[in-house]
């Protein structure tokens, strides 16, 4: 079937009917003609309102199949029109309710259409919302589309007093609970970084864009703080604690130990780095607190190596390293990439 030309000759009995059939239909050719529903615009402005809210409502029936079509359609689809409709869709979800859909008086809503929606699809989409609003803030227009339909969405909740409150707190929960500035897109840039052999700066440069990478409350990056007239820094990683760490960053192709299970000249030297740096803090704290203000007890991080090469000797060496370590952790590329995974996956879920 193909629906453009299905749009351009059905009325919309036909065009509901055909969308209450596919919503009932469990198979890949259903949810492509539903997709295709959401991505083929209807250039008359009551097809533009109905259209996607009808498809969006035979997606959400097919689970999390369907949701994750309309999530992709989402970010395809150019139309503002569209665009909102798939997104509120997804925030009735969340609450529990469909979409309202304008069709006209001559027509009746299918009982398809109308079925109820169950915990799980509930917990779906609240995950895809949190995604949206996390995706959003790494990129202007992404977010200036967002905050737009967030209008939209306000506009359509305003007549009920109830629901305004509700929309205020679910708002409020949404923004904040996206505020730790991880993206999938950032944590795909980074895999691609710790599996390529590259200059230790590349790897300076993203981190120092995304302390989160480094510690969940990571608030910002003084980038290579100098400490008197001897040492410089990579980085020092301000915390919203208010706590300060002093960050080393060697490459991921720099292994911690050698062939012989002990530790490198590579990690001696980095290790010994931090050791001086909070050494000279300690020994001046106060003009450190000229730029560091509330600075107290600075503590040391060093990003150096691969733990997906360790040898079982080496794990144990290197967790028995950190545990006796009080001021100084030692972490691998590939822990702060499993860390940022999960940090992720425990904001959308």
């Amino acid at each position: 079937m193909d629906v453009a030309a299905f749009l351009e000759k059905a009325n919309y009995k036909q065009i509901i009917d055909k969308i209450s059939e596919l919503s009932c239909e469990d198979s890949i050719e259903s949810l492509d003609l539903l997709t295709d529903f959401l991505l083929i615009k209807d250039f008359e402005i009551y097809g533009k309102s109905m259209i996607p809210r009808l498809a969006s409502r035979a997606l959400i029936k097919h689970g999390e199949k369907g949701i994750e079509r309309m999530v992709h359609s989402f970010y395809v689809v150019q139309s503002l029109i569209y665009k909102t409709a798939i997104f509120e869709s997804l925030w009735y979800a969340t609450q529990g309710k469909l979409p309202d859909c304008p069709i006209p008086l001559s027509n009746k809503m299918p009982p398809a259409l109308e079925s109820d929606i169950n915990y799980e699809i509930i917990e779906i989409t609240k995950r895809e919302i949190r995604k949206i609003s996390i995706e959003s803030r790494s990129d202007s227009d992404k977010f200036y589309y967002f905050l737009s339909i967030m209008y939209n969405v306000l506009n359509k909740v305003y007549s009920n007093n109830n629901e305004i409150e509700n929309f205020k707190e679910d708002f409020f929960n949404l923004i904040t609970e996206s505020t730790i500035g991880i993206t999938k897109n950032a944590i795909d840039e980074f895999e691609k970084l710790v599996f390529n052999e590259l200059t230790e700066e590349a790897y300076q440069i993203f981190l120092s864009k995304n302390p989160v990478f480094l510690n969940p409350l990571g608030k910002k990056i003084i980038d290579k703080h100098r400490l008197g007239s001897d040492y410089i820094t990579d980085f020092v990683l301000e915390t919203y604690e208010k706590d300060y760490v002093i960050v080393e960053i060697e490459k991921p192709q720099d292994n911690i130990f050698t062939r012989n299970g002990e530790f490198s000249s590579k990690f001696i030297h980095a290790y010994g780095q931090v050791i001086d740096f909070i050494n000279w803090l300690e020994n001046n704290i106060s003009y450190a607190k000229e730029k560091l203000p509330g600075l107290t007890s600075p503590k040391g991080l060093l990003i150096m190596g691969r733990s997906s090469k360790f040898t079982e000797r080496d794990w144990l060496r290197f967790k028995r390293f950190n545990r006796n370590s009080n001021s100084i952790e030692l972490i691998t590329y590939d822990e702060v990439l499993e860390n940022s995974k999960r940090l992720y996956k425990n904001l959308i879920d």
